[in-house]
């Protein structure tokens, strides 16, 4: 607002000198109205080229928060399977900020999703995926691929062994048969002891005392063999513990018991 003023008292002040200029000019003097009528036309062409800066050229636009989308980490799906995505909101000071997000699909023949951030894939091809909020937008362009048959399912880790009180963070992927590694959701988690570790159904492992647990990954029945995790009590055992990084994982045995 403040640049809008400032350019029109400027071209009130050019149009007062520019009258001047011209009827010195002009053989003719001006008549009143003549002189009336120029000003009011550069006072219009000033107006205008005034409101041209607006939305663009404020000096005082106010900064826009950030989106950041989280769901997938390699921004794929196989046709005809869902992914659940959420997006946080940060205002210009970073500080996370309870807003409506309205999602969208530039190509809604391949992907669609839903107010919730239920994305859904329709056919192969690409879609860009948008979150938009308070002026903000995130977007990233997802790719859609045929449903390739899953070789084995891969439990992700940065490690295999942690703290007594510490968090470990657990995922899984499906080894396709074109090689392929493709995120899995949902996934279901279960362990074989309860007083060792806990796990929730986001992957994050705790430990809460010194000992081992197997831990696996259930998607749509299929069952990743157990990924062992040892919990220790002090630094010394952990560095003595072999680690076997972050890909981590082993094939998928024989189908769950019990699907879900």
């Amino acid at each position: 607002m403040a640049r809008q003023s400032v350019a029109l008292l400027a071209g009130l002040h050019f149009i007062r000198q520019k009258g001047a200029i011209l009827a010195k000019q002009s053989l003719t003097p001006l008549s009143p109205g003549k002189m009336k009528r120029l000003q009011a036309s550069l006072l219009l062409l000033v107006m205008l080229l005034g409101n041209a800066c607006i939305g663009t050229d404020y000096l005082n636009d106010p900064p826009l928060g950030t989106i950041q989308i989280e769901g997938l980490t390699e921004n794929t799906l196989f046709v005809n399977t869902s992914a659940q995505l959420s997006a946080t909101f940060r205002n210009p000071q970073g500080q996370i900020q309870p807003v409506d997000i309205v999602w969208s699909s530039s190509n809604t023949s391949i992907a669609v999703i839903d107010g919730n951030g239920q994305l859904t894939a329709l056919q192969t091809g690409t879609a860009e995926i948008a979150a938009n909020a308070q002026g903000a937008q995130a977007s990233f362009l997802l790719t859609v691929t045929e449903n390739l048959s899953i070789v084995r399912i891969k439990v992700m880790a940065p490690n295999n062994a942690l703290l007594v009180g510490q968090n470990l963070a657990l995922s899984a992927q499906a080894e396709m048969s074109n090689g392929q590694l493709m995120d899995l959701s949902p996934i279901t988690w279960q362990q074989n002891t309860m007083n060792i570790a806990s796990i929730n159904q986001a992957g994050t492992l705790t430990g809460l005392t010194r000992g081992q647990t197997k831990v696996q990954a259930n998607y749509n029945g299929l069952l990743s063999e157990a990924f062992l995790v040892s919990i220790v009590e002090n630094n010394a055992e952990l560095a003595k513990i072999s680690i076997e990084g972050p890909m981590a994982g082993i094939p998928w045995g024989n189908r769950s018991s019990s699907r879900r």
